[in-house]
């Protein structure tokens, strides 16, 4: 029996095959999401040492993957080893064309809306759907976590296939670094960063395409200047950390965020939906509820049923900084400056007096005969 399993041993190893590879099959079953309601699932596990999780449908009883929401796919929170190969058994409810993106890094996935921002690790290639038939993609670079979402549209898997190897034994190098948070004011910053098992050899760059921030020569950090926010509003800037080893290569995106300039003003015309604005204007109209401000664009409502309405007058010039939680809506300023609210975002706009205010229009009427 000793010769027989060296001899069969001997043969696998000339073919090309090794012991070492382990194929996990993920489908509708395993995973058991039925329906078209999307569910997170986690712990799910098949013949590797690998545990998946992800957030998935089960419409025409497969896999069903979406891309808006930013929270669709599948992931492994633990490693079944080097993934060597995705095959994917398309459902023929998927439109001819559609795409899986397959992502892949050396730590580990907490969710599957770690594919929709920074922590998505490296694109490795994509599946694309082909009129149903099985379609694969084999990976040469060492990754031990493999992570699957829809590149566009909705998607339905019969099944997906993941084979994983031993690899060379050598952990890759992966990087590690945190968004930056920067003041309105800054002009400058850096971007901290950790490569994990570095190779001799290897080189960090850094690029964005952020207008507003440059790059400076990476060294111990990745340095960088900026100018300042003249905006009310934040903004951000994706900075993508390379780093390059021999024909290998690694990516890693950074958010930086700088504050928005608390010193800002808006034009009340510019208020065109809810959010949080600053603006400056005069007192128009006055209630005990609060006031009406117009700065020559518009006007805002200020709205307080504890404010001191002895500290204002109609012609004071103020700042409001704040949200905006309803836009638009009408309401009726007296000839002494007060007003009454009809209603916000409502219709008709006077529901609450319709048959009167049906009658005092009619009578504006002019009716030619």
């Amino acid at each position: 029996m000793k010769k027989v399993t060296c001899l069969l041993a001997a043969l696998l190893l000339a073919c090309g095959l090794s012991w070492a590879q382990t194929t996990d099959v993920l489908n509708h079953d395993v995973i058991g999401v039925n329906g078209t309601t999307y569910s997170t699932w986690t712990g799910i596990t098949s013949n590797s040492d690998a545990v998946y999780a992800g957030n998935t449908a089960g419409g025409n009883n497969a896999i069903q993957m979406r891309s808006n929401n930013s929270n669709s796919g599948i992931i492994t929170t633990a490693s079944g080893g080097v993934v060597t190969n995705i095959t994917v058994v398309w459902n023929e409810n998927t439109t001819a064309g559609r795409t899986l993106n397959v992502y892949g890094k050396n730590a580990a996935y907490s969710a599957a809306s770690d594919l929709y921002g920074n922590n998505a690790g490296t694109l490795i290639g994509t599946i694309v759907c082909n009129e149903g038939e099985s379609t694969e993609l084999d990976i040469d670079d060492e990754y031990a976590f493999i992570g699957i979402r829809s590149a566009s549209g909705a998607l339905y898997l019969d099944e997906v296939s993941i084979t994983w190897g031993e690899g060379s034994g050598v952990t890759p190098p992966s990087i590690e670094a945190s968004n930056v948070e920067i003041a309105y004011d800054a002009t400058e910053g850096a971007i901290a960063y950790t490569i994990n098992n570095p190779v001799d050899g290897g080189e960090l760059t850094a690029a964005t395409e952020a207008e507003w921030l440059t790059i400076g020569t990476v060294g111990e950090t990745v340095p960088f200047t900026c100018t300042v926010n003249e905006d009310g509003a934040a903004r951000e800037a994706v900075v993508t950390l390379t780093y390059t080893y021999g024909e290998h290569a690694i990516n890693q995106a950074v958010t930086v965020t700088q504050a928005g300039n608390p010193n800002a003003l808006d034009n009340i015309s510019d208020i065109t939906a809810t959010g949080a604005y600053a603006v400056q204007g005069t007192i128009v109209a006055m209630s005990q509820r609060g006031f009406i401000v117009g700065d020559g664009t518009g006007y805002v409502y200020y709205y307080n049923t504890n404010y001191d309405q002895s500290a204002y007058a109609i012609g004071d010039m103020v700042k409001l900084a704040g949200n905006v939680v309803v836009y638009g809506g009408d309401c009726i300023v007296r000839e002494d400056g007060s007003f009454v609210i009809i209603d916000f975002n409502d219709w008709p706009s006077f529901s609450r007096c319709r048959e009167e205010a049906a009658e005092a229009i009619v009578s504006k009427l002019i009716v030619d005969s």
